[in-house]
């Protein structure tokens, strides 16, 4: 197998590694989108193309991830403890203390 395929072979495992880090719902449409850009140019002999193919493929896949990233990132979490205090039916106050 020359280099050219190995790269490309571990391109198409490292993109479908990605994949499975979206929400499900994503999942397989983006596989199947991977895939049949892959089967559409596997005929393809010329270096420089398949260089720009992926090329292209790493760039879609970071931008992807990328933007995951920051929808994620939104999450703000919240410790709560007890003050000490007790309401009126003898349970516990919590008071926000701190982000984690």
């Amino acid at each position: 197998m020359s280099n050219q395929s190995t790269i490309v072979i571990n391109t198409y495992r490292s993109l479908a590694k990605l994949v499975r880090r979206l929400p499900e719902k994503q999942q397989t449409g983006a596989l199947k989108q991977i895939r049949d850009g892959y089967r559409k140019h596997a005929d393809e002999t010329s270096s420089e193309k398949i260089a720009d193919l992926i090329q292209e493929a790493v760039g879609e896949a970071a931008a992807t991830a990328a933007a995951q990233e920051t929808k994620q990132s939104g999450v703000t979490r919240w410790v709560y403890r007890s003050s000490g205090e007790k309401d009126a039916d003898g349970k516990p106050i919590m008071r926000k203390s701190s982000r984690v």
